[in-house]
């Protein structure tokens, strides 16, 4: 038999309930408050959540494509970089190298060849960039380096140009080693011959920017610095203080095309992140237009949340005093 006023399990579980119904009722509303949109979809689009849910489903893109857009910019901005100190490198070497040559000023043109060995080295190692873990200058092949290192590429070309008898044959194993797929290609160039994937805009239209490192561009950079290698440091049979020179000619020649044509390959790199800018502004605006859209039916009035809020407040507080009053009803204080 059940005393009067002494809690019992109904009793136990009719409180248990209310303390849960109140928290959930609490979270509910300090949410909506929060983010300002309604917890009750159907209820807020009237029934009929489906334009919803297509709003929700268009925010949901527009973040993928806003990391997408996101990554690109980051990676273009790395390559941007990388092609600037490229730029560098031959530009610092060529005008100056082939007006000493045509001066005939050897000592000169020795002092600057002697640091095209350096220049390479630098050449490489920002072809051989990489944004997080992504290759940048390795096309398709993003898990790996773009180049072999330096003296590799150094060591195979001493190789090649061992037995040459004079600055010609040297230029010939050159160009040979640098337009043989057996050469370069197969021993250099470590990427693929693949593109890198294109980067979708907000609008369906793709981008290619990945440049290779074994683009023509780079390939008459590379040729460059080599050829200014040799003509500084010899490593032939017909090494002569003149076949030297002539080789630093040439060098000097092609370091200032190779300028160029690292700046062409910078302006097309600037027009791609030109458009990833607009895309990204684009689609901020489209974003913004889908909040409001999704604010007009789900929207909470904050007003409204904060009386419900501060009404489950003042309920939480009741149930938790009831509960602490009935956990005192025992038997013994009931008798006393």
């Amino acid at each position: 038999m059940n005393l009067l006023g002494v809690p019992d399990l109904l009793t136990s579980i009719q409180t248990s309930r209310s303390i849960s119904n109140v928290s959930q009722d609490l979270a509910r509303v300090s949410q909506e408050l929060s983010s300002g949109l309604n917890s009750n979809i159907v209820e807020a689009s009237g029934g009929d959540p489906g334009k919803l849910y297509a709003i929700e489903r268009e925010l949901r893109m527009n973040e993928v494509q806003k990391f997408s857009i996101a990554q690109a910019k980051g990676r273009s901005g790395v390559s941007q970089a990388a092609l600037e100190q490229v730029q560098s490198a031959v530009g610092e070497l060529g005008a100056p190298l082939l007006a000493s040559v045509t001066q005939n000023d050897r000592n000169a043109s020795s002092i600057i060849a002697s640091g095209a060995h350096s220049a390479f080295s630098q050449v490489i190692s920002s072809l051989n960039s990489q944004f997080g873990d992504r290759s940048l200058f390795a096309g398709a092949a993003t898990d790996g380096p773009a180049l072999a290192s330096a003296d590799d590429i150094l060591s195979d070309l001493a190789t090649e140009i061992a037995g040459a008898a004079d600055a010609g044959e040297v230029l010939n194993a050159v160009n040979s080693y640098f337009s043989d797929p057996a050469g370069f290609q197969a021993t250099g160039f470590l990427g693929s011959g693949l593109d890198a994937s294109n980067v979708e805009l907000d609008n369906g239209e793709t981008v290619t920017f990945a440049i290779r490192a074994d683009a023509a561009e780079i390939l008459e950079t590379l040729s460059a610095l080599t050829i200014a290698v040799i003509g500084a440091e010899g490593g032939f049979v017909g090494d002569t203080a003149d076949e030297r020179q002539s080789l630093l000619g040439e060098a000097g020649r092609r370091a200032i095309s190779a300028n160029e044509q690292i700046i062409e390959l910078k302006g097309e790199l600037g027009i791609a992140e030109e458009r990833f800018d607009e895309a990204a502004v684009r689609i901020e605006a489209e974003e913004d237009l889908l909040q409001q859209a999704r604010s007009s039916i789900a929207a909470r009035d904050p007003f409204e949340a904060a009386v419900e809020l501060s009404a489950i407040e003042t309920q939480v507080q009741a149930v938790f005093s009831i509960t602490a009053r009935l956990s005192g009803l025992t038997l013994t204080n009931l008798i006393r």
